[in-house]
């Protein structure tokens, strides 16, 4: 049985400087606490932590293994990498000492975010739909997991027999090879080819039909709260952040902590008891920060600003 998480090392006071941050300041909080999380949990810990469960219905097993293989993926890719493993290990180890003394993070240059980087410049890029960057498709066009794919390809191109699954992995739709092989980590994402010289009708048409069967077919469905507030302010008030390291920190090192232990610990009027509201209403609020589109969306707002 796991044992209780000691606590002697909390203060609220310790997050005052939350006042203080922009949404620069608070992209680098969850930027960090993702970037501990990734080194320092077991894939299985890692889904398990970020897992999608709300009040509007529990995430599906689909998604669930899909981020499993995802952050399987990265974690073998970090340990091919002499000596990058070792130095992202020593980081993570010394952001999680961090975390306990001085919560919160200086603005790390790296992740500085620069406005002529950003892709919605583009006055027909939206944020649900965009033309493909460059860096995307060399990111997934290089990946060294479908060789054999690339091999197939160059064969059919030299006009070079190749065998009947041969043909049938170069027809396969892209994104569906990233996703088997666990390459693309943002699943959410799909290249599609659209005929421009069809009329509008047609392309609306279809593409609607598109959408729903590729949904069905990777067991993918809407985001709810797709677009989070960006309340600075509703973040702060409601103790997102103490909260999540809370829950990040029973997690790294194997231990528990109850809803009315956070209560007590992250809300300070004595008067009232939150520990509904921490059962119900922060994880909510929390796993809504915890997204990597919310950072994503972050990072656009500070590129448009």
């Amino acid at each position: 049985m796991a044992k209780k998480l000691d606590t002697s090392w909390f203060s609220l006071e310790k997050y005052n400087g939350l006042k203080d941050l922009d949404l620069s300041g608070w992209r680098q909080q969850l930027f960090t606490r993702r970037s501990i999380s990734e080194v320092l949990l077991s894939p299985s810990e890692y889904v398990e932590f970020y897992k999608n469960d709300s009040k509007e219905g529990k995430e599906s097993e689909e998604s669930k293994e899909l981020r499993l293989e995802s952050i399987k993926q990265f974690q073998h890719w970090l340990n091919a990498q002499k000596g990058r493993k070792e130095s992202s290990v020593e980081q993570a180890k010394r952001d999680f000492e961090q975390l306990k003394n001085n919560p919160i993070f200086s603005l790390d240059e790296k992740n500085t975010i620069n406005p002529n980087e950003s892709n919605y410049k583009y006055p027909f890029n939206t944020l649900s739909v965009e033309s493909t960057p460059a860096k995307i498709i060399h990111r997934l066009g290089t990946a060294y997991m479908l060789n054999n794919v690339w091999s197939s390809c160059d064969r059919f191109s030299m006009r070079i027999n190749i065998t009947d699954i041969e043909k049938e992995s170069i027809n396969t739709p892209y994104d569906l090879l990233c996703i088997n092989h666990g390459i693309n980590e943002t699943n959410w994402l799909a290249n599609v080819m659209i005929d421009l010289s069809a009329p509008d009708k047609q392309i609306k048409l279809d593409f609607s039909h598109w959408l729903e069967n590729y949904r069905k077919a990777i067991k993918y469905q809407p985001i709810k709260g797709y677009l989070p507030d960006i309340d600075l302010l509703g973040w702060e008030k409601n103790c997102l952040l103490p909260y999540i390291d809370l829950k990040l920190i029973a997690k790294i090192e194997k231990k528990t902590i109850s809803s009315a232990a956070i209560a007590k610990l992250i809300f300070t009027d004595e008067t009232k008891d939150f520990t509904d509201r921490v059962k119900r209403t922060i994880p909510d609020k929390a796993k809504i920060l915890l997204m990597l589109r919310t950072t994503d969306i972050m990072a656009e707002k500070i590129k448009l600003s």
